[in-house]
């Protein structure tokens, strides 16, 4: 990559945080449904086909964060055989994400991840972001796992996974929603996910 390319990739990259960035803080001080594109544009001071031609729809920009959680979790199993160590690899990422959350701040009734119970269209992205990141959970575990696992196994486990993150960040955000506090949320969710994990990994082929 010449100087010229690489100047003009991190451009991109600049413009396409920013957008995200104000995205965001719009979504918290106005609510997800309140927020238009050209809102987003104006904040971000991009023209409206511009932050198009990053965001096909309000929907997918809200979910920009797909790419950290989905990195978050291929790192968290690379190099880790189906086997109670990849279970207790899990544990640990997991439990550090709902840290990570009830420290965000993401459970105000105006932002992420509250917007997705209370949009359809939100709820149908989730659910297409999450069986990709498992598709690809179970593509490294096939890569990577020796002895050889069978691609169902693969699959398998990689659904399980990946909805140990999706439960916490939906439960977190119903839990919020009610008006519960973070605390207590963290506390149920953290006892309950040790309680699945250590189901999971009495049933995963051993190393």
């Amino acid at each position: 990559m010449n100087e010229v390319s690489g100047l003009r990739a991190r451009k991109k990259q600049e413009s396409r945080r920013k957008i995200v960035a104000e995205a965001e803080r719009l979504f918290r001080e106005r609510g997800y449904e309140r927020v238009r594109m050209i809102d987003i544009a104006q904040a971000a001071e991009v023209s409206e086909p511009t932050l198009y031609n990053y965001f096909p729809s309000k929907e997918h920009l809200i979910f920009d964060m797909d790419q950290e959680l989905e990195e978050r979790i291929v790192a968290c199993i690379k190099g880790v055989a189906p086997s109670k160590a990849l279970v207790e690899a899990v544990r640990k990422e997991s439990l550090r994400f709902l840290g990570d959350l009830s420290r965000s701040g993401a459970g105000k009734a105006t932002g992420i991840p509250l917007s997705v119970l209370q949009s359809e269209a939100l709820q149908r992205v989730w659910l297409q972001m999450n069986s990709r990141i498992a598709h690809r959970v179970a593509e490294t575990l096939l890569a990577e796992s020796k002895p050889k696992i069978s691609r169902i196994t693969a699959l398998i486990l990689g659904r399980s996974i990946v909805a140990v993150f999706a439960v916490i960040l939906e439960e977190f955000g119903a839990g919020r929603l009610r008006g519960r506090s973070a605390k207590r949320l963290r506390q149920e969710i953290q006892s309950a996910v040790n309680q699945t994990l250590d189901n999971l990994g009495a049933s995963v082929p051993r190393a």
